[in-house]
């Protein structure tokens, strides 16, 4: 989770930096047990759009923007 604290720089559309964090969160992947599949999942199109751009724009593919989360927290 802490891979994308930090990550939107300052040219960062204003809709977006009203939700940046003051604070990173304390807790941890290794914290949540049991969905290993869902951890991976989010990584794959929450951190990595994030993190590695490069990745899409090779493919020739815009990163993802957002995912909805839905279901009991």
């Amino acid at each position: 989770v802490h891979a994308v604290v930090g990550v939107l720089g300052d040219d960062t559309d204003p809709m977006v930096t009203v939700m940046k964090l003051d604070k990173a969160p304390q807790e941890t992947y290794a914290d949540i047990g049991g969905l290993d599949q869902q951890i991976q999942e989010i990584k794959e199109s929450v951190e990595l759009p994030l993190t590695h751009p490069e990745y899409y724009e090779e493919m020739g593919i815009k990163p993802p923007k957002g995912v909805i989360l839905y279901g009991p927290p």
